[in-house]
């Protein structure tokens, strides 16, 4: 008998935890399949084909680097001729012979180092290598670009679903409210037209309802375009609460103006346009370089001579004014770099002020609608007690039910609105890109 005990209990526990396991286990695969923000981007990195292409460019930015060390650094060619031409013999006052044969291979290795063209080369190579810091400067801005792409449709997703949650509870108390009110009404308590308004204003969170739900969908689509996941993925707010006492002075932010990816980039085609006026002036200034010759084959009365070498100086004299319109031209890009530099900054400050303003504006708002939603909940709650008692009217209720539903959407939109304008702060003032994000 014992036994048999100890068999059923044994089998309940079995039935039971058969029963909560499968559901336990949903929930965890639920929770670990959840994606944050940081998953999101990382996702849209591997994604997108503005960072591919970005990544293109500073790909070629490398290999224009190269090809301007190249210009610096010695030629070596091999070449071979073959000259068929008249056989002609001539006689000197000697009396020797002098005879150019009628066909002539010429087989030789040449090496052309310049050893002095106005520093050109060197310059040209320092621009090479801020043109790509520049391009890696770009591609850094367009990261943090993506970055602010997918955290405002991540947060926008929070958002709505947050709405739509919010809706749902708004149709449950009305519905409660619906069913107090209809048996109030069978003993004569209430009247039926206020069971009547009621209904009208759940038909009207119901239309508000679906129109939040298509919303959602909307933007899911426009995030599952972002990051390839599916657009019924689950989302994971992990970002922490942010208070306005946290933010310090705009000043504060300011100070990483001149650290911001865009502005390093333009500073960089600053400096390169810069040392493109210096390149252009080396139009006047004479070249000099070397060239040597080691003569595999040979004909004629040279053949004996393995070797020859010469220094060859050239002296710009005429260009038909090429040089000149080198130099203004190369002189107005410089002033066009200067201006987009000075446009970058004052854009960049624009941006960092009206960010940081945004910012604390809403998270004073959300410090706001947090006490607002709390008394409209009180105020809420102390109609529907007032009613009981007859003391105010069901149109009360329903405003107090309706300013109060009103001000809970109100926080959670605020609540993610200070998230989302803490990242695009923190990308306005980010100097410096790691795995997780801007820093």
């Amino acid at each position: 008998m014992k036994t048999q005990k100890i068999f059923i209990i044994g089998l309940s526990w079995m039935c039971f935890l058969g029963s909560i396991l499968p559901m336990a286990l949903c929930k965890v695969f639920a929770a670990t399949s959840a994606k944050t923000l940081e998953e999101c981007f990382q996702s849209a990195l591997q994604k997108s084909e503005v960072i591919g292409s970005q990544k293109e460019l500073l790909i070629q930015a490398r290999e224009k680097y190269w090809l301007a060390l190249s210009t610096a650094l010695p030629q070596i060619n091999g070449i071979g001729s073959y000259l068929w031409q008249e056989s002609s013999a001539t006689t000197d006052n000697t009396g020797t012979v002098s005879s150019s044969p009628s066909r002539q291979p010429l087989a030789k290795i040449q090496a052309t180092q310049p050893l002095f063209h106005g520093f050109k080369e060197f310059i040209g190579l320092r621009g090479a290598n801020k043109t790509v810091q520049g391009a890696q400067e770009d591609y850094n801005q367009s990261v943090l670009d993506l970055y602010k792409q997918v955290a405002a449709a991540y947060y926008s997703v929070l958002s709505l679903e947050q709405d739509d949650h919010n809706l749902a509870t708004e149709l449950k108390l009305y519905d409660n409210r619906t069913k107090d009110l209809k048996a109030r009404t069978r003993i004569g308590r209430s009247r039926s037209s206020e069971v009547l308004s009621v209904e009208s204003a759940m038909a009207s969170v119901r239309a508000n309802q679906e129109n939040t739900r298509g919303q959602i969908l909307a933007m899911r689509e426009s995030l599952a375009f972002l990051t390839g996941f599916s657009s019924e993925v689950e989302l994971q707010d992990s970002s922490q609460p942010f208070a306005a006492e946290k933010i310090g002075s705009v000043d504060s932010y300011l100070t990483a103006v001149k650290s911001r990816p865009d502005y390093r980039s333009q500073y960089a085609k600053w400096k390169v346009a810069d040392d493109s006026v210096w390149i252009a002036w080396t139009g006047h200034i004479p070249y000099l370089d070397f060239t040597g010759d080691y003569y595999l084959k040979r004909t004629g009365p040279s053949k004996d001579i393995h070797w020859d070498a010469q220094i060859i100086l050239t002296v710009p004299l005429f260009s038909g004014g090429q040089t000149q319109s080198n130099i203004r031209t190369a002189q107005s890009q410089l002033r066009q770099a200067q201006l987009s530099l000075l446009q970058t900054e004052r854009a960049a400050v624009q941006e960092i002020r009206t960010l940081y303003i945004q910012l604390k504006s809403s998270a004073q708002q959300e410090t706001a609608l947090a006490e607002a939603t709390q008394l409209a909940e009180k105020s809420y709650k102390e109609q529907t007690h007032q009613y009981n008692l007859g003391l105010v009217t069901n149109l009360d209720v329903l405003n107090s039910l309706s300013s109060f539903q009103d001000s809970q959407t109100a926080w959670d939109r605020a609540k993610f609105s200070v998230k989302l304008n803490k990242v695009k702060l923190d990308l306005a003032t980010s100097s410096k890109w790691s795995d997780r994000g801007p820093s």
